[in-house]
């Protein structure tokens, strides 16, 4: 069974800290499918305390330089809206080998599906966390399968 776009923010939404491990429920919110002028931003993460908010956007293919615009038009839209939040993204899918699609952005990081961020998860036994679903060890509490 192959991954859906919705299976993959089904599971980054109950566990944002995969994305990047600064994101814990206890200090951000995790909206999904937010709207915004007509375009639904897969999730979007936010702090109120420390004005950040964070765009999530997922593709279950390779990433490609459609893909990339789309985040940057949501970037540019959030802006506006929150013009007293600093706004960063991330971008997450299958790597592709033509990189140079993408003029970095310093705000935008790059995620990549089975690299950065496992696209099969497993819940640890021991401390309920998610970790890859190859790995024979927990990588938070280390315990052993």
């Amino acid at each position: 069974m192959s991954l859906t776009e919705e299976d993959i923010e089904d599971y980054l939404e109950a566990f944002p800290y995969l994305i990047d491990p600064i994101f814990s429920k206890e200090q951000y919110s995790v909206l999904r499918q937010y709207t915004i002028e007509n375009n639904r931003i897969d999730l979007l993460i936010q702090n109120d305390s420390i004005k950040i908010i964070t765009i999530i956007e997922i593709k279950k293919t390779k990433l490609q330089k459609v893909h990339y615009n789309q985040i940057i038009r949501y970037y540019d839209l959030i802006k506006l809206k929150f013009p007293n939040y600093f706004v960063n993204g991330f971008l997450i899918g299958f790597k592709n080998l033509r990189e140079n699609d993408f003029n970095k952005k310093e705000w935008l990081y790059i995620k990549y599906l089975n690299e950065d961020i496992p696209s099969k998860i497993k819940i640890c036994k021991s401390c309920k966390k998610p970790i890859n679903y190859t790995l024979y060890e927990c990588t938070f509490c280390f315990q052993r399968y």
